[in-house]
């Protein structure tokens, strides 16, 4: 009968381990710590040639990603996240009518077509549901749920950080149920409220931010890389208009220095197929509209304490800088460039003379949040995605769906 008993016991203890290291499909995002990575929201990456580059993990976007994309992504032993909003509803997605009215808020700035969630809903929490079940169904390893800080911004719902925080429980107890795992994107202020539920985070621009009242925007994810959970972290340029996005080597190593422990990569606003690493190798992703309507994102506003921006007056210096190339099966790419060499936000720009390009491929696009020309496809922008759309970025002492855009000069 002892004997029964032991047996018994350790056949619980069996199932119960089975069950927490099957969240996910397995994945185990701590042997990705400080790793490169690549995150693409603007099209999907194309999986019918060899994938560039070969990083260990991927960001993309959920509606956009088809399901035997990801399957061949993950055969090659590589890490799947898939990207929605959770906290705003976008013109243009496929389940935008599920939303109804009384739950719709107030216009995000900037972006006419996008509004609000009131995520203390039901039937908002309901479509929510449906989209991590969703990313399940496809074999995504984890979701990135955006714009989970409404209750920083003027939502129209008078949300608060105990609503975050009740959200994004329920977010991750639905992923949870259904072996997915989930990040964090920004948010910082209700990190240490959620940092036991999350496997990783995603930041933009802490580097950028600069200080919040609880200090350093980039020292609060200090605990996460101590507990052996990732940081991916993103800045973008200081100048949006030109292409391919630059970096000088002073600015890519303030970027990239503020942790060793993050996983840094530079992208442009856009958030497409080209991606700068922080030796500054370049590599661009051979991308394909996906399935679902290309949208450009990018950053808004990054507000360490306030909805505004602190922005210097004064010109930057520039020099010139040759970015290095990265040579791959799908792309190379050298240009010489004309930077500005502080990472201040200026109002005014020195505008840099075209860079060369020795790539027989369009390796970036930039975007304009105040233009109205439609753009046009490329290899990088697939579909031709329209104005600087988001995902990310700092608000109050956390941070919002979107970074520096507000301060950034038009």
């Amino acid at each position: 009968m002892p004997r029964f008993h032991f047996n018994m016991l350790s056949l619980l203890l069996l199932v119960c381990s089975l069950a927490t290291t099957s969240l996910g499909a397995g994945a185990d995002f701590s042997q990705v710590l400080g790793q490169r990575w690549q995150i693409i929201l603007s099209g999907a990456p194309n999986t019918d040639n060899t994938l560039t580059p070969d990083v260990p993990v991927w960001d993309i976007d959920l509606e956009y990603a088809a399901k035997n994309d990801i399957a061949n992504i993950k055969a090659t032993g590589k890490l799947v996240i898939c990207y929605f909003s959770a906290g705003t509803v976008e013109k243009g997605r496929t389940d935008e009518n599920k939303f109804k009215p009384a739950d719709v808020g107030k216009v995000y700035p900037e972006w006419p077509d996008e509004h609000w969630l009131n995520i203390r809903s039901k039937d908002v929490r309901s479509v929510m549901k449906t989209r991590i079940e969703s990313a399940a169904a496809k074999g995504c390893d984890a979701i990135d749920p955006d714009n989970i800080d409404g209750f920083n911004n003027d939502n129209g719902f008078n949300l608060v950080a105990d609503d975050a925080v009740d959200y994004f429980k329920y977010l991750a107890t639905t992923a949870a149920a259904n072996g997915v795992q989930i990040g964090l994107k920004n948010a910082v202020t209700i990190l240490p409220r959620v940092q036991s539920l999350i496997s990783f985070a995603v930041n933009e621009e802490c580097a950028r931010s600069g200080k919040s009242d609880s200090g350093n925007l980039c020292s609060s994810y200090d605990p996460l890389i101590a507990a052996g959970k990732p940081v991916f972290h993103i800045e973008y340029p200081i100048n949006k208009d030109v292409s391919p996005p630059q970096f000088s080597s002073s600015d890519r190593a303030a970027m990239c220095n503020v942790n060793k422990g993050f996983s840094t990569v530079l992208k442009a606003y856009s958030l497409d197929c080209w991606v700068m690493f922080c030796d500054g190798t370049i590599a661009t992703t051979n991308c394909s509209p996906g399935s679902g309507k290309t949208r450009s994102r990018g950053p808004t506003s990054t507000r360490p304490t306030s909805k505004s921006t602190k922005s210097s007056t004064s010109a930057p210096t520039t020099t010139s800088v040759v970015v290095t190339t990265t040579s791959t099966s799908e792309s190379s790419t050298e240009s010489t460039t004309s930077i500005p060499s502080t990472l201040t936000t200026s109002t005014t720009t020195e505008e840099p003379p075209p860079p060369t390009t020795t790539s027989t491929r369009t390796t970036a696009r930039s975007t304009k949040t105040t233009s109205s020309k439609q753009p046009t496809s490329s290899p990088s922008n697939p579909g031709g995605a329209v104005g600087v759309r988001r995902s990310i970025g700092i608000s109050a002492v956390g941070m919002t769906g979107r970074a520096v855009r507000s301060a950034l000069p038009d």
